[in-house]
Order: structure tokens, then C-alpha cells, then sequence
């Protein structure tokens, strides 16, 4: 179980930190996100197991019409700049982690954003990103909503990586930490004991190979001036292309990838 105190008072051993989140609490656009993430407790998604996201993955590959990006072709919505680099208020990984805590397990697609939070949250956002990007020069408004439904089924798949890597690494008996807060503000997408870890499927445009390259921030260059300094780890792993797969890496390549994490986790449980 972790609270947004517990993330707090671990991160705020940075300044740089502590100031992004005086600055996130004093941002106009974020009142009603801040005492969202801040009463925020994770105790459902800490009990995921990789069977959770392995039965939602198969039932995707045995039934194509479950699939969160449905027949949209990339190459139709990949040039709508209004939907690719839209950041709703509400982060994704919030509303997944809000969604998890309020059902008690791991959502489908579709009852993730069928889900009250997601439509309070969301959908007079998506409505409004929807008739801006309609009215770009040769989009329709059916192109701007499968934008949007790539965008959010993405982020889903995602999330659905991570916590698969999370629950193998568990499942190992590393005793692993998350929270939105940390997750969306601090960018670190998971830790343990002293050590922060960025999970990520290598995709060229948000993240890709060692450096700076992609969108996301490293966690390793917000916190780097943490007093005593956090272990960081960068775990990246190939995607796997198969037809109709969430396309989740092999739990060998994450036990081998987290080998010395592992070894700590045991030597401290």
C-alpha cells in the first residue's frame, strides 16, 4: 500500500522535485487533478499478477474486435498534431490507476473507458480535441475520434506493459513501489528500496535506446540532484509483433534484465 505522503516524502530529497510539485499543487489547470493524486492509495494494482494481464492480452488475440485499436490504420491518423500531442489534464496512468482502485482488478479497454472516472474526467476533453482536429485541413470528424481512440488505447497497452513488468519483477519477491504521483510527476514508473526504475517498449517516438531521445522525460535527469543520490535503472525491452497481441515482453528478458534488482530485493525481503 502506498499513499501520495509516501511518495513525498521519498522524493523530496530533491529540490528539483519538491519545486515541480509546489508548482503542479499551484497550477490552475491541474485543481481538479492535485486532490485526486494526493488522496490517492494503490493497494488493487500492487496485487497484479502477470496471469491478470496475460488473460486480458489472450482474450484480445482470440477476439480482434476487443482489440483497443480496432481496424485504425496508423498511417490514416499518425499527421493529426492536435490528438498526438494532446495532454489532457488527468493523465492516463492517473485515470488507469483510479479505474483499477475503484473496480478492484485490471480493466478491459473497454470498461476502462466506459468507466465513470474516465467519462467525468475525460470526455468533455475528448469533445472539444475532436472538433479542433475536424476541422484541420483534410481531417474529418471520424478520423479526429480514431486519433483520439489510438492515442488512449496506446496508453492503455502501455500501462498494461508496465504492470506486467511490475507484477513479473513481484512475482520474483522485489518488493516494488507505484504511484501516480511519482509515475506522472517525477516520471519514475516504479521502485525499489533505494533504486528507480523507467520501464519502457522501445518506440521510436516516445522512447527509444540510452541518452535523451523520445518525448519522456528520464526520471535519472529530474531527480539529479537528490541528497543521498537514488539508484536508477533504465529496463527497455523489444516489442513483440504478433497480430492481435498487447505485444508484452518475455518474462525471461525481464527476469534477466532485472537480475541484480532481483538479487537485492532478495537479499532485502
Amino acid at each position: 500500500m502506498t499513499g501520495s505522503e509516501d511518495v513525498i516524502a521519498r522524493f523530496s530529497r530533491s529540490q528539483q522535485a519538491a519545486a515541480r510539485l509546489r508548482r503542479w499543487k499551484l497550477d490552475v489547470s491541474k485543481r481538479r487533478v492535485v486532490p485526486w493524486v494526493l488522496a490517492h492509495v494503490t493497494r488493487v494494482v500492487d496485487c497484479i499478477r502477470p496471469g491478470d494481464v496475460l488473460r486480458i492480452s489472450n482474450s484480445i488475440a482470440a477476439d480482434r474486435s476487443r482489440h483497443a485499436l480496432g481496424q485504425i490504420k496508423k498511417a490514416d491518423i499518425e499527421k493529426i498534431i492536435e490528438v498526438r500531442d494532446w495532454h489532457p489534464d488527468f493523465a492516463f496512468t492517473h485515470l488507469m490507476h483510479f479505474v483499477i482502485e475503484d473496480t478492484g482488478e485490471l480493466p478491459t479497454f473497454d470498461e476502462f473507458i466506459r468507466h465513470r472516472i474516465f467519462k467525468d474526467a475525460l470526455y468533455d476533453d475528448i469533445r472539444r480535441q475532436v472538433a479542433r482536429a475536424g476541422r484541420g485541413a483534410g481531417q474529418t470528424e471520424a478520423l479526429a475520434k480514431a486519433a483520439v481512440r489510438w492515442r488512449i488505447g496506446n496508453a492503455y497497452y502501455s500501462f498494461l506493459k508496465e504492470q506486467y513488468v511490475i507484477s513479473v519483477m513481484r512475482s520474483e519477491g522485489v518488493d516494488v513501489r507505484q504511484h501516480p504521483l511519482a509515475d506522472a510527476l517525477f516520471r519514475v514508473d516504479c521502485w525499489a528500496a533505494e533504486t528507480n526504475i523507467d520501464l519502457y517498449v522501445r518506440n521510436k517516438i516516445f522512447r527509444s535506446g540510452d541518452g535523451n531521445a523520445g518525448r519522456k522525460t528520464r526520471s535519472g535527469n529530474l531527480l539529479s540532484d537528490t541528497v543521498p543520490p537514488f539508484k536508477n535503472i533504465v529496463l527497455e525491452f523489444a516489442p513483440r509483433h504478433t497480430f492481435g497481441d498487447v505485444h508484452l515482453p518475455d518474462a525471461g528478458e525481464v527476469r534477466r534484465a532485472c537480475k541484480a534488482l532481483l538479487s537485492e530485493g532478495a537479499a532485502h525481503s
